[in-house]
């Protein structure tokens, strides 16, 4: 292609034939790059994770905690609805925590180390592999393990890193099988679905119908010998939890235990992540645009590709399991919202939306880098837009990734007659390069959790809330059970001490659907009668905080509760045994001897 010659399909001249990478940037220097990308977004985000666990969702805590000190939260009721989500994995690891002796907080560090490294192999290994173009395989890394995609997309987040949570390690060993089912190693593919099933059930069943439908178009009727080798490797790979399925008899393979107080509570407490029907027209056309972008970005870059049968089998694979994850996402929809079945709920197969996802945010990872390599200043600005929209996407307003591509479609005619690249266009491209990599650095710490910029982030208030359980675990007894705030969740982390309920305490049944009428029942006795609804969990927290000392009295001896803890400012008339900046401890009862306090 000549430097004046529009693209084949249309889009921003790129220049000449563009040279190999920088040696810096290609082969295993590259990956390693990658690899040390992952480590510093881990450090970015590791900063205030002490505090987004004294406030988090804690399911893995607490199964870490149930396993290895069983002595401890005996009074914690979601103990049975914890211990459901339990999979071999947590179990191993739980049971190796305690004989290791490491607290949970440890092992959740660990988590999340690993997460974020092993986010930029996946990564970087998926983008190689679609692309074989190795600074499109970094600036992978830095846009997708470094950015906020995921809320842009449906069901769930894949904001990779930012916090531990099993359904990013699913993800993650899940893009793997794509990896290798496009490298055709099927065999090995067969072996990470199996060890999958023991991590993540819902992303072994998406995983494994992408590598079979992936195996079905790039060999045709497979060999019984095949078949027996994948067959064979999967069985092995999956038995432990095949074994421990058999043994434990989860809820989420039985059905018919689904009665409608179950079904009303998951949809009021799950609506964002099961039932599609309640995420809003807006949801729904951020969804749209960005797989419209992204499909125009693929189609970009494959007009560059050589045009060889490997990239054409390759691509005719990548079709296939774009469409069998569409294909899931349908399924997903009819069995929750229109003829619905609590087993296919359970299953929560809009996951599969994030495969597609990931993949799209790849070629447009690569109009990123291919627009940083334009003679243009016009292309080059285009590449810090759409980078900066990927990263903060979830602050970015539906339109502005729409102008980025409506800008990239009219940039066409904007770079005729532009020379090749030269100095000033390689100075102008390493600026550029250095405010994309700024702009995602930013994020990656502004927006670690607990967020320094959103308003349901408050680093003060979860400060003092780590405050009060450590205090609560030197000065109170062992069995000592707390009334909480509602709206304010992992009291457990840091206080090995029991709470009566918190909002994340609420859908936990989703996988135990016989713990739902117990949530219920702590539910409406913190906020009464009414509908559920979004609306009802918000006004919670007010319901709380204007109980009098009679009122947390009654509630405490409805659930055997020993200390109750207020937000400040609070006209409470119980005895006061603790308090902070923003937070006060009051007993409600006598409490046992202190010899069994820590």
């Amino acid at each position: 292609m000549t430097p004046d010659a529009p693209a084949p399909n249309g889009d921003v001249p790129v220049g000449p034939v563009e040279p190999c990478a920088p040696a810096a940037l290609t082969g295993a220097r590259g990956f390693w790059i990658s690899l040390g990308v992952g480590v510093v977004f881990f450090l970015l985000r590791v900063t205030r994770y002490d505090l987004a666990l004294a406030g988090g969702i804690t399911e893995f805590v607490l199964q870490l905690k149930f396993i290895s000190q069983p002595e401890l939260l005996a009074g914690e009721f979601v103990r049975g609805s914890v211990l459901a989500l339990l999979s071999p994995a947590s179990w191993t690891i739980a049971h190796m925590s305690r004989h290791l002796h490491l607290d949970a907080v440890t092992v959740e560090y660990t988590r999340l180390f690993l997460i974020n490294v092993f986010g930029a192999v996946v990564i970087w290994s998926l983008a190689w592999t679609l692309l074989r173009e190795p600074r499109t395989a970094l600036v992978a890394v830095v846009l997708t393990v470094g950015g906020g995609m995921g809320s842009r997309g449906l069901s769930f987040e894949w904001d990779i890193g930012n916090y531990a949570e099993w359904h990013h390690v699913g993800l993650l060993l899940g893009l793997s099988v794509v990896v290798l089912v496009l490298s055709d190693r099927y065999v090995a593919a067969a072996a990470v679905v199996g060890v999958l099933l023991s991590v993540h059930p819902s992303h072994a069943s998406i995983s494994g119908a992408l590598l079979v439908a992936g195996w079905l178009v790039r060999e045709g009727v497979p060999r019984r010998s095949d078949l027996l080798a994948v067959g064979g490797v999967f069985l092995a790979a999956a038995t432990p939890a095949l074994v421990y399925l058999v043994a434990t008899g989860p809820p989420l393979m039985r059905n018919g235990i689904d009665t409608d107080a179950w079904w009303e509570l998951m949809r009021a407490r799950k609506a964002w992540h099961l039932f599609p029907r309640s995420w809003g027209w807006l949801t729904w056309l951020n969804a749209a645009l960005f797989v419209t972008a992204g499909l125009r970005a693929r189609a970009s870059s494959l007009a560059r590709l050589p045009d060889d049968p490997a990239r054409r089998r390759r691509e005719r694979t990548v079709v296939t399991l774009l469409s069998v994850s569409g294909l899931l996402c349908g399924v997903a929809f009819i069995f929750t919202e229109i003829v619905p079945i609590g087993v296919v709920t359970r299953l929560t197969l809009f996951r599969a939306s994030n495969y597609l996802e990931v993949v799209l945010a790849l070629y447009l990872c690569d109009l990123v880098r291919r627009w940083l390599s334009s003679p243009s200043r016009q292309a080059v600005a285009l590449a810090v837009l759409l980078a900066s929209a990927m990263v903060w996407m979830e602050l970015t307003v539906s339109v502005l990734l729409t102008f980025v591509l409506a800008g990239g479609l009219s940039m066409r005619y904007a770079t005729r007659g532009k020379d090749g690249a030269h100095g000033g266009a390689r100075s102008l491209a390493a600026i550029a390069a250095a405010v994309i990599v700024a702009v995602t650095t930013v994020h990656v710490f502004v927006e670690a959790r607990p967020s320094l910029v959103r308003p349901s982030s408050d680093v003060a208030l979860l400060a003092a809330w780590k405050d009060v359980q450590q205090w609560a675990r030197a000065a109170t007894p062992r069995t000592a059970t707390f009334l909480t705030p509602p709206r304010l969740c992992g009291f457990e982390t840091f206080s090995d001490r029991a709470a009566i309920m918190s909002i994340c305490d609420i859908g936990r049944s989703v996988y135990a659907p016989e713990m739902a009428s117990e949530e219920i029942r702590r539910l409406r006795a913190y906020g009464g009668p009414g509908p559920l609804s979004e609306q009802y969990f918000t006004a919670l927290g007010p319901h709380y905080q204007g109980l009098d000392g009679h009122g947390l009295a009654a509630l405490g001896r409805a659930f055997g509760a020993t200390y109750a803890i207020v937000s400040k400012p609070t006209g409470v008339m119980l005895p006061r045994v603790y308090e902070n900046a923003r937070f006060a401890v009051f007993r409600m009862a006598d409490r046992p001897s202190d010899a069994s306090i820590d």
